[in-house]
C-alpha cells in the first residue's frame, strides 16, 4: 500500500519574536497550527497502525486527522486529499470498497484542482483509483488509470523510483489478470531490479517481486519456477517480520498453490492451514483473508475429489466474505461459483442452479466479464441440460 505523509511536508511552530503577548490574528494563527500538529500526529499514528496491520485504527486516526484538517484549511487541501488517499487505501484492504471509491475521488479532485493535471499527487490518487477498480474486476478501466498514472510518474519522479515500483506492480497485476502475462513478467522483473538497488538484495520489498514473478509463472503453466520464488521470498519475510506476519501467510498461499499445480495435495494443505492459522491470530475471524485461506483450502479439497470438504470451506468462506464485505462483491460472486460446482459433483444439481445463478446476479450488477464469470454461465447452461429446463429465459437475464 502506499501510504501518503502530509503531503505539505513536516511543520515546526516558531513562537513570534515579540515577548508581548499575541494579537487576535496571530493567536488564532497559533490555535490552528496547534490543531494542524494534532492532525499530523493523527496521520503519522495511521500510517503506523497500517504498518502494524490494524486497519480499524489506523482508519480512526485518519477520520480525526481528516476532520482536523478541512475544520483548518478548508475541503480544497492537499493535506485534505494526502490523508483522503491513505483512508482510500485502508478501506480498500479492509473490503471496503464503496467507502475506498470514495476517499480516492476526493483526493483525485482536490489534487486535480490545487495541484495540477500532471503533478506526482494526482499520479497518486489515479493509482488507487486504478486498485480499487482492479479489485471490482474492471480490469481495462483499471489499465487506463494506471497508465495514466505512469505517464505522470515518468515526467515527475523518474523510472528509478518506489513510487514508479508500486504502480509497475500494479500494472503487473493487472496485466496477469488480463492474461497478457509476458507484459506481467516484464512489469514484476523491473520491479524487482529497482527493489533489489534501492532497499538490498534480502529486502521486504524484493521478496514482494518475488512473490509477484512467482505468481506470474504460475498463470504461465510454470509452479516449479514459481515455487522457487515463493520459497525465497518466505525465507526472506520470516527473516525481516518474524513467523507471524501477513506477508508469511501470503507466501505459504502461494507456495501451497505452487504445490495443487504439481500434484502435491497433502503439502498444499498444510501450507494452506499453517496460513489460515497466522491470519486469524493476526487479523480475526472475520477477515476477507481468512476467507480467503478457506476459499484456497476448498480448492485443494476439489482437486481431491473431496467434494463434501470442498463444499464446506467454500461456504465457510462465502460466509467470512459476506461479513467481511457484504453480499454482493466479485468475492462472494467466485465463492458461490465455486460452491456450485461442489454442489453438481455431489449429484445437487438444484442446489448448484441456485448458487451458479447468485453468481451470475452478482456479476452482472458488477459489470464483470472475465473467465471467472463466463465459466459460471457455461456452468448455468450445463446444469439447464441436465435438468431440461428452458435456456431461453435464461438468457434473457445475462
Amino acid at each position: 500500500m502506499c501510504l501518503d505523509p502530509s503531503p505539505s511536508g513536516w511543520r515546526q511552530f516558531r513562537p513570534g519574536m515579540s515577548e508581548s503577548a499575541p494579537s487576535p490574528k496571530e493567536a488564532g494563527e497559533e490555535q490552528d497550527t496547534d490543531e494542524v500538529t494534532v492532525a499530523d500526529a493523527r496521520m503519522e499514528a495511521g500510517i503506523a497502525h497500517v504498518r502494524e496491520v490494524q486497519y480499524e485504527e489506523a482508519v480512526r486516526c485518519f477520520l480525526e486527522a481528516r476532520r482536523i484538517y478541512k475544520n483548518v484549511h478548508g475541503e480544497e487541501h492537499v493535506d485534505v486529499a494526502g490523508v483522503s488517499l491513505n483512508l482510500g487505501n485502508t478501506y480498500r484492504r479492509i473490503g471496503r470498497y464503496d467507502e475506498a471509491v470514495e476517499m480516492y475521488e476526493e483526493s483525485l479532485r482536490i489534487r486535480r484542482s490545487v495541484c495540477g493535471e500532471g503533478s506526482r499527487e494526482v499520479g497518486q490518487s489515479l493509482r488507487g483509483t486504478g486498485n480499487i477498480l482492479m479489485q471490482q474486476g474492471k480490469l481495462e478501466e483499471a489499465l487506463t488509470r494506471f497508465e495514466e498514472a505512469h505517464n505522470i510518474f515518468k515526467g515527475t519522479v523518474g523510472t528509478e523510483h518506489p513510487l514508479m515500483a508500486t504502480l509497475l506492480t500494479d500494472m503487473g497485476s493487472c496485466y496477469r489478470r488480463l492474461k497478457r502475462l509476458d507484459e506481467a513478467a516484464e512489469m514484476h522483473s523491473e520491479v524487482l531490479r529497482i527493489n533489489r538497488t534501492a532497499y538490498g538484495e534480502n529486502s521486504a520489498e524484493a521478496a514482494v517481486s518475488l512473490g509477484n514473478l512467482g505468481t506470474v509463472f504460475i498463470a504461465k503453466g510454470m509452479p516449479l519456477e514459481a515455487k522457487v520464488n515463493f520459497d525465497e521470498a518466505l525465507g526472506i519475510f520470516r527473516s525481516v517480520h518474524g513467523e507471524s506476519h501477513p506477508s508469511v501467510a501470503r507466501m505459504l498461499c502461494n507456495i501451497g498453490n505452487a504445490l495443487i499445480k504439481q500434484g502435491l495435495y497433502d503439502e498444499a494443505l498444510e501450507m494452506c492451514k499453517e496460513a489460515l492459522d497466522i491470519r486469524r491470530k493476526i487479523l480475526g475471524d472475520n477477515h476477507k483473508d481468512v476467507a480467503g485461506s478457506l476459499y484456497e483450502m476448498g480448492d485443494i479439497h476439489f482437486n481431491r475429489g473431496k467434494y463434501e470438504e470442498a463444499m464446506r470451506s467454500y461456504e465457510e468462506s462465502l460466509a467470512v466474505y459476506t461479513r467481511a464485505l457484504g453480499v454482493d462483491n466479485i468475492n462472494c460472486a467466485d465463492a458461490h461459483r465455486s460452491i456450485a460446482w461442489a454442489k453438481d459433483k455431489n449429484g445437487d444439481v438444484a442446489g448448484a442452479l441456485e448458487s451458479v445463478r447468485e453468481s451470475i446476479r452478482i456479476y452482472n450488477k458488477l459489470q464483470v466479464s472475465d473467465q471467472s464469470s463466463q465459466n459460471a454461465v457455461q456452468l448455468l447452461f450445463e446444469l439447464l441440460r441436465v435438468l431440461d429446463m428452458d435456456m431461453e429465459s435464461e438468457e434473457e437475464g445475462l
